[in-house]
């Protein structure tokens, strides 16, 4: 499991787990992130904003109530549950907007709306929101149960309270920078590895932003 920094796309922190490791494990996220935590200095921590970015593995209570203690903010993968495919269901037509591509420009195959209001959040920390997104599926391509209408659904759990949903859910789907930096820092190390070292241990990937800095997981 290792921790990024978006910004300069420094690893700050990492944990290396036997291959059995839950992905959802908030203890060792939560150690990953403290230790990428120790890496800035101490001077910029209490002036910056940090966003801790998480697939839907970051999506538990202990890490998010370990984010709203540390003045984290938050943008983790949410389950498509069952509520959250019946709020989607309720979303009128001319509610989805486009979503954004990283230069700003709409993108062709995209739209996005928030179901906040049409979720019950109570367990999350106060001021949580789920922003989704959907896709048409490119043909041929294998549909499942939770998709609807042809579409392909994503869904993202924050607390960030900017107005404009486009700007949030592009800045979530920005943390694969740090899927490519894991592959990136995967290559050379584990050329020369033992077959076991290179296939047990899960990467995992924190993003952090103040800008907001971003600290992704």
């Amino acid at each position: 499991m290792l921790a990024y920094c978006d910004e300069t796309g420094e690893a700050l922190a990492g944990l290396l787990r036997p291959g059995n490791a839950g992905s959802n494990t908030a203890a060792d996220q939560i150690a990953v992130i403290e230790d990428a935590l120790a890496q800035i200095p101490v001077g910029q921590i209490e002036q910056i904003e940090i966003l801790m970015r998480a697939d839907s593995a970051g999506a538990t209570h202990d890490l998010l109530d370990f984010c709203r203690e540390g003045r984290l903010r938050y943008s983790v993968g949410y389950e498509l549950s069952e509520p959250v495919r019946a709020a989607i269901l309720q979303v009128p037509e001319q509610q989805w907007i486009a979503s954004l591509t990283s230069d700003g420009s709409e993108r062709p195959n995209g739209q996005i709306c928030e179901i906040t209001d049409l979720l019950n959040l109570a367990g999350w920390p106060t001021g949580s929101r789920v922003i989704v997104r959907r896709e048409r599926a490119h043909p041929g391509a294998q549909l499942s149960f939770t998709d609807h209408d042809g579409h392909r659904f994503q869904a993202v759990l924050t607390d960030q309270a900017e107005a404009d949903i486009q700007v949030l859910e592009r800045r979530h789907r920005q943390r694969a920078r740090c899927e490519d930096h894991i592959a990136t820092t995967r290559t050379p190390a584990c050329a020369t590895c033992p077959q076991r070292l290179r296939t047990q241990p899960r990467l995992a990937d924190c993003a952090a932003s103040r800008n907001p800095h971003g600290l992704a997981c």
